[in-house]
């Protein structure tokens, strides 16, 4: 089922007996059973933490109510029970190999019941790990119960956090929404926890979110403060660069982390930009490097202003001074900041 179908399903009040809610972006999971907790009612749930027998989800479910209301539900919500694992194949001991085919009986007794949920329960399953092919996922997606909470694309992005502003009597200023993005990230989580700061500190004395207050207020996170790193190295603004780069290390950045996070997006650049020459589409691109959209349309952008000759060699400097500070011949610390003067 499409998050589009489920919305519209919440909003007229409408459940199913079970659902299965996973995906990446984690904020969307947790907002939706929320909705769902919310139309169930408060009085009569269970929550089911971990790896537990399906035996314990079935006794919940045929438990009566405390509460006879009929507009109110029973409502179990499980969380990483493991149903949903397949048991991987390999070199197992005797006891991993008896926890797995205990887990796939309970996987297939719970695949069995859900044609039987009462009328007025609902199952939630909360999983981080799911296999598509086991029997019980099957079931779920045949009662039309899965739920696969992708990434939001950076325009949907954009309009979720405006709209969110704009509840809060607050609206973002031309371009101020984007910035967000490439400042913060792309987790909901934390964008709500930033856009409710640029509201707060906005008060009552302005109902716009600036450029300015974004860079005032809110937190980089270090895939931002290695673009912004790389950009100024690109251009020889070398004082600034290093005290970019010296920011980072009286965050307690590691001085190891910022190597590997400059070595990843200047590869991430090089790739972006042989695949744009080639004319191949953004969604291609993204769907081949395997890398959120705004990812992808960031390092474009910065290909656009260097050569792939000069993209290489600063690669090869970077694997030079992975090598140098690895053998001894210089720390970490000086190794990245002579790094930051040479480009």
């Amino acid at each position: 089922m499409e998050q589009k179908k489920l919305k519209a399903e919440l909003s007229r009040g409408e459940l199913k007996r079970t659902y299965l809610l996973h995906g990446k972006e984690k904020f969307l999971v947790s907002h939706y059973a929320r909705e769902i907790e919310k139309i169930c009612g408060a009085k009569n749930k269970d929550l089911f933490d971990g790896a537990i027998p399906a035996e314990q989800i079935i006794m919940a479910a045929e438990t009566l109510p405390f509460s006879f209301d009929a507009a109110e539900k029973r409502l179990i919500i499980v969380r990483d029970s493991k149903l949903f694992a397949m048991a991987k194949k390999g070199d197992e001991s005797e006891t991993e190999t008896e926890t797995a085919s205990g887990r796939k009986a309970d996987s297939e007794k719970m695949a069995e019941y859900l044609p039987k949920i009462p009328q007025d329960t609902v199952i939630i399953f909360i999983e981080s790990d799911v296999d598509k092919r086991t029997r019980l996922y099957k079931k779920v997606a045949e009662l039309d119960g899965v739920v696969d909470f992708a990434p939001l694309a950076p325009h949907e992005l954009t309009k979720w956090i405006s709209h969110h502003a704009k509840q809060h009597g607050k609206q973002f200023s031309a371009g101020a929404a984007e910035l967000l993005l490439r400042t913060c990230g792309t987790d909901m989580f934390n964008l709500k926890n930033e856009t409710d700061k640029l509201i707060h500190h906005s008060g009552n004395t302005s109902n716009e979110i600036t450029r300015n207050d974004i860079a005032e207020i809110c937190t980089p996170t270090l895939e931002s403060r290695i673009f912004d790193l790389l950009k100024a190295m690109g251009n020889r603004r070398t004082s600034a660069a290093l005290k970019m780069y010296n920011d980072m290390l009286t965050l307690k950045e590691s001085p190891f982390m910022i190597l590997a996070m400059i070595i990843r997006q200047l590869r991430i650049t090089l790739l972006c930009k042989c695949l744009a020459e080639k004319n191949t589409p953004r969604p291609q691109i993204v769907k081949e490097l395997k890398l959120h959209e705004f990812a992808i349309s960031e390092a474009i952008s910065q290909g656009r202003g260097v050569t792939s000759e000069k993209l290489i060699s600063a690669l090869e400097n970077c694997q030079n001074t992975d090598i140098r500070i690895k053998s001894g011949l210089i720390t970490a610390e000086i190794g990245v900041e002579m790094l930051v003067m040479s480009q």
